[in-house]
């Protein structure tokens, strides 16, 4: 579920008349530039005291003279106002348990994984309201395997068919980026996705 966010505070929060007449942020936004600008007095840049053009930190982009004010309603290539418009904006709170990193994958396993695991099932067949996503699939299918209950099983089925149990990527693990081959990443998607295929009858969408 998404929330609702009113596009006049969400712009307005981020100062975006900052960059209204600006050709790059245009061409992304497909915001077009504010039909009428409020400048500054020629001699306001007299008036204004120092440590206003030049705050403590010493960046002069934050200086006030250089901010313009809009007077009118902006619009965007549709005619739509933005002010009237809306976004949805869609949080996905995610964590990731690594196979391998401060402690062994079977360390991880047996003191921490295996228990997320058990709660999390519980917790999701005691509210219909509740979902969550998994990436691992090491952890999982060990899970699944050496410790899940029958009872379990037919409970992750059950939350897998109606999407509230989920897997994302669908990797063995959830792989590096930074500094890794091709035929790795593609091996470790192909074994996870591989599990889910034969267990679940599901391969990931993203």
């Amino acid at each position: 579920n998404g929330m609702h966010i009113n596009t006049a505070d969400l712009f307005h929060a981020i100062n975006y008349t900052s960059y209204l007449d600006d050709p790059v942020f245009n061409e992304n936004a497909n915001i077009g530039p504010a039909e009428e600008v409020e400048e500054e007095p020629a001699d306001a840049e007299a008036n204004v005291p120092l440590g206003n053009v030049i705050p403590a930190n010493g960046n002069q982009n934050d200086n006030p003279k250089r901010r313009r004010k809009t007077t009118s309603t902006s619009t965007s290539k549709s005619g739509i106002s933005i002010e009237d418009m809306e976004f949805t904006v869609h949080v996905v709170p995610h964590s990731h348990n690594d196979p391998g990193w401060l402690k062994t994958y079977h360390e991880y396993y047996s003191n921490q994984t295996r228990h997320i695991l058990d709660t999390v099932i519980a917790a999701l067949s005691e509210d219909p309201q509740r979902t969550f996503i998994w990436a691992e699939i090491s952890f999982f299918s060990l899970w699944w395997q050496n410790d899940a209950t029958a009872e379990q099983q037919e409970q992750a089925r059950v939350l897998v068919r109606e999407k509230r149990l989920d897997f994302v990527t669908g990797g063995w693990v959830m792989n590096d980026e930074a500094s890794v081959t091709e035929r790795a990443v593609r091996t470790q998607l192909e074994e996870g996705r591989a599990w889910l295929q034969a267990v679940f009858g599901i391969t990931p969408q993203y």
